[in-house]
């Protein structure tokens, strides 16, 4: 199974950005890119007509079940108008087959688990939004992912931020959404994505010295490089 296989749910735009055009042939929107990984995000947010947005890189898939449920998960809240467009359900996710026993608990998923976030300017007791829903009515307002950082990591850290500063209830789901296929650390294909995200997190620290701006451009992904740097 690879990740266009673990989209289990029915009526979903498919929309695959990077060196991705061997999977027209699955009746897969692609778009031709070299950029970042986060600028390749961005432009498929800005192709997609769907009302919800899920998103995720192509080294894992979601567990089978998972995005079903998260979707009745919703209906079910929306049915009793505890929901509105500003609510974000945040997904667990694993990593390789030996995942840390932590990643299972509630407390991995927030800033202050982790050491690299433990900075100014970060609320330590919010939720880490590195995989889930999100409506895209919402992420369109705020901007979507600024695309300044390199990984996708710091990236959605800050996406999560901003949509807390905007008025988002954020809800962590029970169960892993997401897995990925290997332990980014041991593998060698990780390393140009720990090399950005040293950068990233400098980025993070200076950005969050002082109030960070909430909504940002939208097309912010055209100000990066046609080719990332870590690919050549």
């Amino acid at each position: 199974m690879d990740l266009a296989d673990s989209v289990d749910i029915p009526n979903t735009e498919m929309i695959a950005v990077g060196t991705v055009r061997w999977l027209k042939w699955r009746g897969i929107d692609c778009i031709q890119s070299y950029r970042s990984p986060n600028a390749c995000q961005q432009l498929g947010l800005t192709n997609a007509d769907g009302d919800y947005i899920t998103f995720a890189a192509d080294d894992g898939v979601f567990i089978p079940g998972a995005l079903k449920r998260a979707f009745d998960y919703m209906n079910e809240l929306n049915t009793y108008d505890f929901v509105n467009y500003k609510t974000i359900f945040v997904g667990k996710y694993l990593e390789g087959d030996n995942p840390h026993p932590d990643m299972s608990k509630n407390e991995y998923y927030r800033f202050k688990y982790h050491k690299a976030y433990r900075m100014k300017g970060i609320p330590q007791d919010a939720l880490i939004f590195n995989c889930g829903l999100i409506s895209r009515k919402f992420i369109l307002e705020l901007g979507g992912w600024d695309c300044s950082f390199q990984a996708t990591t710091c990236a959605h850290a800050d996406l999560g931020i901003r949509a807390l500063q905007a008025g988002a209830n954020m809800i962590l789901m029970d169960e892993p959404l997401f897995k990925c296929s290997h332990q980014p650390g041991k593998t060698g294909d990780h390393k140009p994505i720990h090399e950005a995200m040293k950068e990233d997190l400098k980025m993070l620290k200076k950005l969050y010295s002082k109030p960070r701006q909430t909504n940002i451009d939208l097309y912010n992904f055209e100000k990066t490089p046609a080719v990332w740097k870590r690919f050549l």
